[in-house]
């Protein structure tokens, strides 16, 4: 290999890791909801069922994270006290 196209090589490797890097990082700034995944599934669900390619294997696995993400939703919610029903005077 030339050294012009060595370097050419590694600029594109450089490129493709800050591009790696900056996905990462805005990765782990978005946090999104059990609710919001639920609702995502839900979604891609009915395209997948639209599909002539769709099978019941991929059926399966996209019902079963939007399982996971439907408990996951349920017990992240904080049960209520008696006591935060009646006003405090």
């Amino acid at each position: 290999m030339s050294k012009r196209a060595h370097k050419i090589v590694n600029e594109n490797d450089e490129e493709e890791e800050e591009e790696e890097l900056s996905i990462e990082d805005s990765q782990e700034s978005t946090q999104i909801s059990h609710s919001a995944a639920v609702s995502m599934f839900d979604g891609c669900l009915e395209w997948l069922l639209q599909q002539k390619e769709a099978s019941l294997y991929n059926v399966g696995v996209l019902r079963e994270l939007r399982d996971l993400a439907a408990r996951k939703r349920v017990l992240s919610i904080k049960q209520k006290q008696l006591t935060d029903y009646f006003s405090k005077s």
